[in-house]
């Protein structure tokens, strides 16, 4: 019975959430996925620059940051904003994410804006936060983009979603106005 929580995670019904800064913990939580044939997700990968050679072989996504924080503990030394561009460059599955309650949600889009002064392009800032989730957690098919017959939850803004500026002048649930 101490076990039964992970049948949903054996029988591949849900991920198994890897919290991984370090890139031994990271190789650690990869071994095990491979060896019990496990879906997972890589969380956090502070150190995923390092091993990126190993996580691309993997195939598993990771879920980078939270990066707008201090380097409160040694696991979060290589902590950079520069880790979304290495994991797009070697074309691995992530999205950018604030781990929130460590970092607040309504901080995604500077985290995102930070990844894009460190070289990503904006349009992959934007799919880090958008589409790219809704791959990881399998659930593209109806939210994170634009496309006829997925779910119609939007906002109206002023400018890019990464400007600080920016201001959510409508938002649509199911296709209707809420405001």
């Amino acid at each position: 019975m101490q076990f039964e929580a992970m049948i949903p995670v054996l029988k591949k019904e849900m991920p198994l959430k890897c919290h991984a800064h370090r890139s031994d913990d990271i190789l650690t939580a990869i071994r095990i996925g491979k060896e019990f044939d496990l879906d997972l997700t890589l969380d956090h990968v502070t150190d995923g620059a390092i091993i990126v050679d190993k996580i691309k072989e993997s195939g598993y996504p990771c879920i980078v940051g939270p990066a707008f924080t201090h380097k409160s503990k040694y696991e979060l030394k290589a902590k950079s904003f520069k880790t979304p561009k290495v994991m797009k460059e070697n074309g691995i599955l992530f999205s950018i994410t604030t781990d929130s309650p460590v970092v607040p949600q309504e901080y995604l889009p500077i985290c995102a804006a930070l990844s894009v002064k460190e070289g990503l392009s904006e349009k992959d800032a934007i799919e880090a936060i958008t589409l790219s989730p809704a791959k990881i957690l399998k659930i593209s098919d109806r939210v994170g983009s634009i496309k006829v017959g997925k779910d119609a939850d939007l906002i109206l803004c002023t400018s890019s979603l990464l400007d600080p500026q920016n201001e959510i002048k409508r938002v649509f649930i199911d296709g209707k106005p809420i405001n």
